[in-house]
């Protein structure tokens, strides 16, 4: 049994190194499309550009472009598509192939969202949609008009004066709902001032603790970027990420698994050294009493929620999307303090000090792999916890 067992690890690690070069050579190709001369405009002096991705995945969603429109005229657009992995990355190059098409040929941003929608609605597929800021910036004058689609707001950076998120145009994402109107905005950009575009990968990226990078650090990290050039906000804004994110980067290439901020991380031959032991004695209860959980200015959560778990037990959590699958699962780490009610393990309080220590969490990217069926995935998973 243990052969068999060890024969079945090494069919499955093949398979997924081989799915691992596939998403190697996609990245590869993604990453082609993006624009990476810098400057890519040397001839032009009233106007600097530079930009730089880190996909969250092997591939993803998000994406960059800038281009000349004309003699006087500068598109930019900065956009991450809904979802990870390999349909977020097809949309995203379909994406960025349908704006760049019809903003050379628009004169208004408006206009290029409008029709960019039109043809993403028929394109999408599994509720996929991209939110997009377009912005098109007269080189000579500084004047720039913009279409911010569900995106997260630009940040600019004045010569002087303190940063700021420049206004929304408050329209919907594109590829969710056809048949909309959009709307533009005009900033103009003195001589000196810059405007830092990002997607919400930067104001969401997690520390060890659980704390968002958020807006104010955002803001703080502009406004020490003061009179810098694109390329030196674009490197100290990504270091301040790095150091504010230390160990959360999960990577099959080092085989780590399981990470958490009080204990090092837990490698595959560590697991698999202990599965293959003996099943411990001692059993691990997780109970939950009369929970409830409302989230601010709503009565939507979870209500007079109990539940009673063991170890040994495989328990899915499943339900529509937005319903409280992950808040329910925050609640059950800790995470999140619920209103009423109590949780704990072995008797403790699970957000108590003794407890949340011993609690790791597996990140959830992790554990979907998007060439594989839902039975797969859910076997993988059970694999890995027993």
């Amino acid at each position: 049994q243990q052969i068999c067992f060890i024969k079945n690890a090494q069919k499955e690690h093949t398979q997924l190194k081989s799915i691992q070069s596939d998403l190697k050579v996609a990245k590869e190709i993604q990453e082609l499309i993006l624009p990476k001369k810098f400057p890519p405009y040397p001839e032009l002096k009233s106007f600097d550009v530079y930009a730089s991705m880190q996909a969250a995945a092997y591939v993803g969603g998000d994406f960059y472009d800038f281009f000349l429109i004309d003699g006087d005229r500068l598109g930019v657009v900065v956009a991450d598509v809904s979802g990870k992995g390999i349909p977020a990355a097809i949309f995203m190059a379909i994406s960025r192939t349908v704006i760049r098409a019809i903003a050379l040929s628009e004169v208004s941003t408006s206009a290029c969202m409008k029709r960019s929608n039109q043809i993403l609605c028929q394109e999408s597929v599994n509720d996929i949609f991209v939110t997009v800021f377009y912005g098109i910036l007269n080189i000579h004058t500084g004047v720039m008009t913009y279409c911010n689609a569900g995106h997260n707001p630009p940040v600019i950076i004045p010569k002087e004066g303190k940063p700021s998120f420049i206004p929304l145009t408050n329209d919907l994402v594109l590829g969710a709902i056809p048949d909309r109107q959009f709307h533009e905005k005009e900033l103009f950009l003195h001589p000196g001032d810059s405007l830092f575009l990002y997607t919400d990968g930067v104001t969401e990226a997690m520390s060890s603790h659980l704390e968002q990078f958020g807006n104010t650090r955002l803001l703080e990290n502009c406004r020490l970027t003061k009179d810098s050039s694109p390329k030196e906000i674009v490197k100290s804004i990504t270091s301040s990420l790095d150091e504010f994110t230390p160990g959360m980067f999960y990577s099959w290439q080092h085989s780590s698994v399981v990470k958490g901020p009080h204990f090092l991380p837990v490698y595959f031959s560590n697991l698999q050294t202990v599965f293959n032991k003996d099943k411990q004695k001692d059993t691990v209860f997780l109970s939950g009493r009369d929970i409830n959980f409302t989230f601010n200015n709503s009565t939507s959560g979870i209500h007079n929620f109990s539940f009673d778990l063991e170890s040994g037990q495989l328990v899915a959590i499943m339900g529509g999307s937005g319903v409280g699958k992950s808040t329910l699962l925050g609640l059950m780490n800790g995470n999140i303090h619920p209103d009423r009610g109590h949780i704990s393990i072995n008797g403790q309080p699970v957000n108590s000090s003794l407890v949340r220590q011993w609690i790791g969490f597996v990140p959830q990217d992790d554990l979907l792999i998007e060439e594989r069926a839902v039975f797969r995935i859910l076997w993988y998973t059970a694999r890995f916890c027993f």
